[in-house]
């Protein structure tokens, strides 16, 4: 089976045993795993029937990196296509500990020293 056929197929039963739950679940998608341009992935999720998103990556780089007016664009595409931002995802402490070397290779994309700021910057695309 190619994997459209399962991506169809296991979207559509999935979707059957939401349907047929005691409880409403709310799923939801990490939107930058469907596409790096956030409309396209925002018409995928529509067609599948999914009305949450998670909201990671946005052109190119964690969403705490964005300018205000990319993520107002985010929030008039969601709003467009009547889709909810479930979550937002950032790089918080996923970085090297005081007195620790980094075990992979390339750097952290903040160092511990900086996470309350980023923090500070998550909560605000959060909000926005």
């Amino acid at each position: 089976m190619c994997i459209t056929g399962w991506l169809t197929e296991s979207a559509t039963d999935l979707y059957s045993a939401l349907a047929s739950a005691r409880k409403p679940v709310k799923l939801a998608v990490i939107i930058d795993g469907l596409s790096q341009d956030f409309e396209a992935a925002l018409k995928i999720v529509k067609s599948y029937k999914i009305g949450w998103v998670e909201i990671r990556v946005v052109s190119g780089a964690y969403n705490t990196g964005a300018r205000r007016e990319q993520i107002r664009r985010l929030k008039e595409l969601l709003n467009a296509y009547e889709i909810r931002c479930s979550q937002t995802d950032a790089a918080l402490f996923k970085c090297p500990l005081p007195g620790t070397k980094t075990l992979g290779a390339g750097t952290p994309a903040q160092p511990c020293s900086e996470q309350m700021e980023l923090l500070k910057r998550a909560i605000e695309r959060t909000h926005a």
